[in-house]
């Protein structure tokens, strides 16, 4: 018994030690620094990727001193080292229009043979933002960009609405049948903060507003506590499986922020990695000191390439990319009770290759534990009662009757002389007889050489 629960214990633990061990954040590397020329000399960032197979290009906003913001491109052999587009920038504001202030924030997808993307437009003063909504446009090659003619798609709510202020930062998933936009909104009354909000669509112009994605339910915090004082919404990369996560947060009020990733089986109810944050800042005077936002992520071969904002500090805001091993990563199908508007995606649902993600950075509510940790924490659970169960076991254990041990016989061995070995006795040849004699043919006596019957044993020497 006792060998038996000593040979569960070890399988336990093998067990244990096979589970996917804890990671520590990284800090990646620069993909874009700040541009020589004037529209995007303080700041890039917000990225969005579209990878092709063979190819990445780079969309993502740049912004003047001014702080009006524009759409540039970058493209990559490699999905490391980027080169601008020469005639940047590639989407423009417009005078007089809905975003005549700025445009920034993009979100592009590659679908039948179209480039699609969504962004943000604003109307400014020289103090704030007036207005924000989203708007459309497409193109045939990532670089010439025309604008729907009828923007915005997407505009604030009606007064009173939880949305009534500004709608922006758009997230747009195609599920193959429907397109899912995630989207930022605030209200006037201003007692909310910001929320993330739902529309649904056909084509990806009209949309349906499914009001706040109330099904977002809070990311459970960290081990170390890292984001448990905001959570943002980043990008959403929708794979064969279910939908993968990035996201940012800080653990106080002036900490940098840091990156973690998050599944989900429906694209509502989040369930975060365990060993967050995957992607975290640099050290002081380093490029990234300032913290890591508005997180990407792309599927490319075994890897999750992630492409995020990069602040440092007192000297503007970067692009950096990190590459991780998807392995590490994998679907949570833990599920949440689920509501209408869950109901609604998964009926229009279809499978899609992955092509893009994007960025929209909103205070957002996500699921609860992952599943590495779950099996991690069950096993640790049963090899504890397992080890617990064999010592009680043994100290337990009653005493039977002893038992007398019985040996076999052995055999004795005498000590003393060993025994005496008779040896042959072995008859000398006798020598050769003289002249005039002979031996008897008989008994080999030497007899007279004339005589017929041995002088000694009688007998006939014929």
């Amino acid at each position: 018994m006792k060998n038996i629960l000593i040979s569960y214990s070890i399988v336990f633990i093998a067990i244990i030690g096979s589970l996917q061990p804890a990671t520590a954040a990284v800090t990646g590397r620069l993909a874009l620094d700040l541009g020589q020329q004037g529209w995007e000399s303080a700041l890039v960032w917000r990225p969005t990727v579209v990878y092709s197979g063979s190819s990445f290009m780079m969309w993502y906003s740049g912004e003047a001193n001014n702080g009006i913001d524009n759409i540039g491109l970058a493209t990559s052999g490699d999905g490391v080292s980027w080169a601008r587009y020469a005639q940047n920038p590639v989407l423009k504001i417009r005078a007089l229009s809905w975003d005549s202030g700025s445009v920034q924030e993009p979100w592009v997808i590659y679908e039948n043979g179209e480039y699609k993307m969504w962004y943000t437009g604003q109307q400014l003063t020289t103090q704030s933002i007036t207005v924000q909504s989203i708007g459309y446009a497409t193109s045939p090659d990532g670089i010439q960009w025309t604008k729907y003619s009828d923007n915005p798609v997407l505009t604030a709510g009606k007064s009173g609405d939880w949305d009534d202020k500004w709608v922006y930062r758009p997230v747009v998933v195609s599920t193959g049948s429907k397109y899912m936009m995630y989207y930022s909104g605030r209200s006037n009354a201003g007692t909310t903060g910001t929320q993330v909000g739902v529309a649904l669509s056909n084509d990806g112009i009209h949309w349906d507003k499914q009001g706040p994605a109330s099904a977002f339910s809070k990311l459970t915090l960290s081990r170390s506590g890292w984001d448990s004082y905001s959570q943002f919404l980043g990008g959403v990369l929708k794979t064969g499986a279910g939908y993968m996560l990035a996201y940012y947060g800080s653990s106080a009020t002036n900490d940098p922020y840091q990156i973690g990733l998050a599944s989900s089986s429906d694209g509502i109810s989040w369930f975060p990695y365990p060993d967050n944050p995957a992607i975290t800042y640099g050290s002081s005077g380093s490029w990234n000191d300032g913290g890591v936002r508005h997180p990407v992520l792309i599927a490319v071969g075994d890897k999750y390439y992630v492409y995020y904002s990069v602040d440092k500090r007192n000297d503007g805001t970067r692009i950096g990319v990190t590459i991780l091993p998807s392995s590490q990563y994998t679907i949570s199908f833990s599920t949440i009770a689920s509501s209408s508007l869950t109901s609604t995606i998964a009926t229009t649902a279809a499978s899609s290759q992955p092509i893009t993600s994007t960025t929209s950075e909103s205070t957002v509510a996500l699921g609860t534990g992952g599943v590495s940790s779950n099996l991690l924490i069950l096993a640790v659970v049963i090899a504890v009662i397992v080890v617990a169960g064999a010592v009680f076991l043994m100290r337990r254990r009653p005493a039977g009757p002893k038992v007398r041990e019985v040996t076999a016989p052995m055999i004795e061995l005498r000590r003393g002389p060993p025994p005496r070995m008779e040896v042959p006795k072995v008859t000398e040849a006798p020598p050769a007889p003289g002249k005039g004699f002979k031996h008897c043919i008989h008994c080999g006596a030497t007899i007279p050489a004339v005589v017929m019957f041995c002088t000694k044993c009688g007998k006939k020497q014929e």
